[in-house]
């Protein structure tokens, strides 16, 4: 649908110099104008508590995160308000497949590490 923002995938997470993680993902286009994205990160797939929830108008956000698991979630609200999630997905073992949701790891080094599902 032309109402939609154009669909866009989730790049993976970097460290960066000062210790935190930078999150970016591609742009997005909307028939009606300016995108926004609501970026969400937290520690389950669910959200149910979420550790970053911020809108912008940008294709990136740092975040400091303590090593460990971490799932983003990155949706682009055109103008009008049509919404449209990352191509993304996270494959659980006992939920299915979490559509718009990319899984990453900060670990004790501060690399940082997507987790891509891949077919073979």
């Amino acid at each position: 649908s032309l109402e939609r923002p154009f669909p866009f995938h989730i790049e993976d997470p970097e460290a960066a110099a000062d210790g935190s993680v930078t999150l970016r993902w591609e742009e997005s286009y909307a028939a009606d104008g300016s995108v926004t994205y609501q970026v969400q990160v937290a520690e389950d797939f669910t959200f149910a508590n979420c550790l970053v929830d911020q809108e912008t108008g940008g294709t990136s956000l740092s975040a400091s995160l303590a090593p460990g698991q971490y799932f983003v979630k990155v949706t682009a609200r055109g103008a009008a308000g049509a919404e449209q999630q990352a191509f993304d997905y996270y494959n659980s073992e006992n939920n299915g497949t979490v559509h718009g949701v990319l899984c990453f790891y900060v670990f004790e080094d501060g690399t940082v590490a997507a987790s891509r599902f891949t077919e073979e």
